[in-house]
């Protein structure tokens, strides 16, 4: 079976209803070998109790709005390429 990757970041808004549908799919017969998680550090904090792998990535969040994402799309760009990355190594869905 190849691996599910689920995302999310960010406060509990994100990362609680993520955490639900890993219990529901663990309920539903999916081991937790077959589910990661990439999430920021702040999402990892909600995430503890689990025994699926999580990968924390560094997520840029702008202070000034859509200027901030402009002169930092080479951050967001490194992001992107570790993400796949990680689904890549992994072989997820």
């Amino acid at each position: 079976m190849r691996k599910i990757a689920i995302f999310c970041v960010g406060t509990g808004g994100h990362v609680l209803p993520a955490k639900n549908i890993i219990i529901q799919l663990n309920e539903e017969g999916i081991e937790n070998e077959n589910i990661i998680v990439i999430t920021d550090k702040r999402g990892s904090q909600y995430l503890k109790d689990l025994k699926t792998k999580i990968y924390i990535q560094e997520i840029y969040r702008s202070k000034i709005g859509f200027v901030g994402y402009i002169l930092n799309i080479h951050k967001i760009l490194k992001t992107l390429i570790k993400t796949r990355t990680i689904i890549k190594e992994e072989k997820t869905k």
